[in-house]
This record gives C-alpha cells, structure tokens and sequence, in this order.
C-alpha cells in the first residue's frame, strides 16, 4: 500500500515517568511506555538497537531487557533487512499485537509489504530530520577506537548532563565524552553537513505523518525531556487509551499541534544543507569521512572547543561573570 498521511487528530506533551526512569532516554520516554504495554500482553516490538559492531540495526524485542537496547537516538541511518520487514509481516498475521518504531522512510517500507495495515500492527513514526550515512559513522567510529576502547555502548542523547553528548561507555559507568558542538560527527550532523543526501529531499518531512502515533522532542520555548505525541489514526488513539488505563506514570497533556511547528525542521519541510556540505562532499571523494568532517567544519569545532575550556576553566576557578574582558 502506499503512504497514508494524517493530520494528527489529538497531540500531547508527554512523558512516563521520574527523570531517572527516563535516564537513558531521549526525551520523554514514551516509546519504552508503549512497548510494555506490548510486550505485558504478550506481543513484540521492533526498534533500532547497536549490534555487536555497534551498526544500528532493526531488531525485535520480546522481553523488557531486550526492548532497552531500543533506548536513546542513534544518529545514523539503521540497517533494516528484508527479513525483518518479513518478520513483521509473519507476526502480524498471526495476530499477535506488534508495535513498529521507526523513521517515516522505514515506515513506509513496512506499508509497502501490506494491501492494508492489519488492527493489531501499531506504528509509531520518529519525527527524523534525517540521518548521516552509515560509512560516516563507522569512519568515525574507527577513527575514535585510536582512544576509546572496549566500550559497551554509545549515546547521543540522555535525561542528564550528558544530552547532546557523543558518549561511551563501559558496564554503565562513562569513558569519553564531547559535547555535540565540539564533536566533529554530532556536530556535522546536527548542522546538516554529512546527512544522506535522500533526507536533503526527503518527502515524509511535513505536518501530516504515516504512524498511528507520532513521536519526536516536544521543543517549544526551550522545553527539555518531554516528548511530543501525535494521534495519527483511530487505531492509535484506542491503543494509546489502553497504555494510558494500564500506566500510572504516563502524563498526556492536549497541546495544539501548531505550537510545534513553530520548530520547522523535520515537521514542516527537508533539512537543508549545511554551509558546509559542499566542502565535505568534495573532500570525501579523496579522504576517510572521520578526517572530512574534521577539515569542513575546522574553524567551528576550534571555536567551540575554546568555548568549552573557557567555561571548564571558570568553573574550577570559580569565576562568575566573564573571564577577559
């Protein structure tokens, strides 16, 4: 079937939970409320996990430890195989309640499997605004093994000090850390400059969306760690009631979808590229990904360093106020 776009029919600020419980989570905590509901009754959920290699790969979850790899943004494009589309398609038919969380574009290929979405498959579309190939991140990822090893796990984004943060980490305790503005692939991607080119055209960017529920960052008026939750379909609402009955920790606060579309990106239209997407691109036809984006973006990653070890070095002086003036 093709694409069915929906104006949201209810949408809500959102979150489950005391900050903790939404530590490793990157906003709200939504989506973790949702698969165990699902997984309570017995059915499966499909997300985007680290595999051994640390490539982002779908996978299914049948048990809430295994649903918790699904925990927190990967910033790069996920492998999906046929197989997992299949997967789906085999555990849907059985009748078996399935939840799919995905970006538009894996949505879509999942659609493109039916003649129409069967009641028990719920879908939950990302609010993406896009992704940097998978060569960038393993490229980077092999340029930061040089210092950072035996590593168990990579975040971007968490309910703590270390939000927009590229950290590592080993049996939970923290290994290396940059925060996103001085880290040469977080920076590169949330400025636009080494997404895939597709996401520069990407037709899912708008206010209508595919998923029964929609789920992004509720960003407003600097708002943190609350989640945006659009009601796409009937189907969504009612599964949606039934996580709420069952949830002591779900809070749902009716919001007006226009509010956030004020914040463009993702929801309105493309990105657009960086003012340095041009220099990257012809710099990787002759150099690794992890020593392009370091050359592209050389004078902002210099600047926000400094930025850094200013802010560093006042805190342990105790300064208020400005260092030089």
């Amino acid at each position: 079937m093709k694409p069915a776009f929906n104006y949201p029919l209810h949408f809500y600020a959102a979150r489950d939970g005391e900050s903790q419980d939404r530590l490793r989570s990157a906003s709200g905590g939504i989506i973790p409320a949702l698969g165990r509901y699902v997984l309570r009754h017995g059915g499966i959920v499909y997300g985007v996990r680290w595999n051994a290699d640390f490539r982002a790969v779908m996978a299914s979850a049948t048990t809430e430890a295994e649903m918790d790899a699904f925990r927190g943004s990967k910033y790069v494009k996920a492998h999906i195989s046929s197989e997992i589309y299949e997967d789906v398609v085999s555990q849907a038919a059985t009748g078996r309640m399935v939840l799919f969380v995905g970006t538009p574009c894996q949505i879509a290929g999942l659609a493109a499997r039916f003649e129409s979405l069967p009641e028990n498959l719920i879908t939950v579309d990302l609010v993406c605004h896009g992704v940097s190939p998978e060569s960038a991140f393993e490229s980077e990822l092999s340029h930061l093994r040089r210092w950072v090893r035996n590593f168990d796990d990579i975040s971007f984004r968490r309910n703590d000090d270390n939000d927009f943060c590229l950290c590592f980490w080993r049996e939970g305790k923290l290994i290396w850390a940059r925060k996103s503005q001085a880290q040469a692939y977080f920076a590169a991607y949330l400025g636009n400059v080494n997404l895939s080119e597709a996401c520069y055209k990407c037709p899912f960017a708008r206010p209508e969306r595919q998923g029964d529920l929609s789920v992004g960052d509720y960003i407003v008026g600097g708002t943190r760690n609350l989640s945006c939750l659009g009601v796409g379909t009937v189907k969504g609402k009612a599964f949606l009631d039934a996580v709420a009955a069952e949830s002591e920790t779900l809070c749902l606060e009716p919001r007006d979808y226009k509010e956030r579309l004020t914040y463009a990106p993702a929801l309105m239209e493309p990105a657009k590229p960086g003012n340095q997407h041009k220099t990257y691109l012809f710099l990787l036809k002759f150099l690794p990904a992890w020593l392009a984006v370091r050359l592209s973006l050389f004078g902002r990653l210099c600047s926000a360093r400094l930025s850094l070890a200013v802010v560093s070095a006042k805190r342990r002086l105790g300064i208020k106020g400005r260092l030089f003036r």
